[in-house]
């Protein structure tokens, strides 16, 4: 091990993870990623220690396992995930244009206990790379609090990653337009196969790769219970998938997942129009300036601009006359 051990009572309920981690390139299985996730959450940012303990029960209590019940197929799919992370990297573009690669470890060890017939993997140590530990430890420039009970209740990899990006980007909810709890990121197909690491030789039909990578994923994510809803918009030039747009929003437990949310969004927007059509050009016209100066990834294709400008100005108003929608709702009663 590298130096000394950064040792904590519990395993915290959150993990404070950089928003450069979150939004990174990298490809880990859900078993290696929780233990990663749990790593993360015990550093502290204020030392230069790299190295984390913590016992084998304690890391399945954090992601909603109990220890006694999972046998020794637990044990097996633990040290399957150490190596996982040791022979994994993850891989950062920065706003520069920089682009930084690193090892997650530099080293692990798995403490063995044996008592009568029982035997396991007591305790877990992780090492990590130093210099992506600063990278981790530098939470304050931008970070996520990911919840680690809500990470072990996803069981794919991608759907672990959308959840991570999607908590990423929490920061715009009920900013620019958004409702209070919504918010949205856009990324094009070939962002996603990059930032996931999904090999070009993969899902090379655009149907497949949609299913697989995007909508079965972000479906575990809407029925995982874990407060929090996505919608994919897509995005298409002519017939070509593109890429898409998530929404994303805050949801309570046991709240209805709304079947036609798009349809529901296009008929509120229509009503605010009609409002105040004055209004909305005015916002139209200034949203749509902003938008040809950040145009984002779909900037090329005939009519987004407009449409994102569209967006935007209809977010803006509903700010403005909160009171609109409340009165109609009375009105309907």
């Amino acid at each position: 091990m590298t130096n000394t051990l950064q040792k904590k009572e519990a395993i915290p309920e959150l993990a404070i993870q950089a928003n450069e981690i979150s939004q990174a390139m990298y490809d880990l299985g859900p078993y290696a990623r929780k233990l990663v996730a749990v790593a993360m959450s015990l550093m502290s940012p204020d030392d230069g220690v790299y190295d984390v303990e913590f016992k084998t029960e304690d890391f399945l209590k954090a992601i909603g396992l109990e220890y006694r019940k999972q046998g020794g197929k637990t044990q097996s799919r633990i040290i399957a995930a150490v190596r996982e992370c040791l022979d994994s990297h993850i891989e950062i573009n920065k706003p520069n244009g920089d682009w930084e690669g690193y090892t997650w470890f530099t080293d692990s060890k798995l403490q063995f206990y044996k008592e009568g017939r029982a035997w396991g993997w007591d305790k877990i140590t992780m090492s990590f790379n130093p210099k992506l530990g600063d990278v981790i430890k530098a939470f304050k420039i931008g970070y996520s609090k990911i919840s680690l009970v809500d990470l072990g209740k996803l069981q794919s990899r991608y759907a672990i990653r959308f959840y991570e990006l999607a908590i990423s980007h929490a920061g715009f909810a009920g900013q620019g337009g958004n409702r209070r709890g919504e918010w949205w990121f856009e990324m094009s197909l070939d962002d996603i196969r990059e930032r996931f690491m999904v090999d070009r030789k993969r899902y090379k039909v655009t149907k497949d790769f949609r299913v697989n990578i995007i909508d079965k994923p972000i479906e575990e994510i809407n029925a995982a219970g874990i407060g929090l809803s996505i919608e994919p918009e897509y995005v298409r030039y002519g017939k070509r998938l593109m890429g898409a747009k998530f929404l994303c929003r805050y949801v309570k437990p046991g709240e209805p997942k709304p079947t036609q949310p798009v349809t529901e969004t296009g008929q509120e927007e229509e009503k605010l129009r009609k409002a105040f059509p004055e209004e909305f050009e005015k916002l139209k016209v200034e949203a749509l300036a902003e938008t040809k100066k950040n145009p984002g990834l779909f900037a090329d294709l005939p009519g987004y601009i407009e449409t994102r400008a569209e967006s935007t100005a209809y977010g803006k108003l509903r700010e403005l006359h909160p009171e609109f929608f409340k009165k109609g709702k009375k009105n309907e009663r």
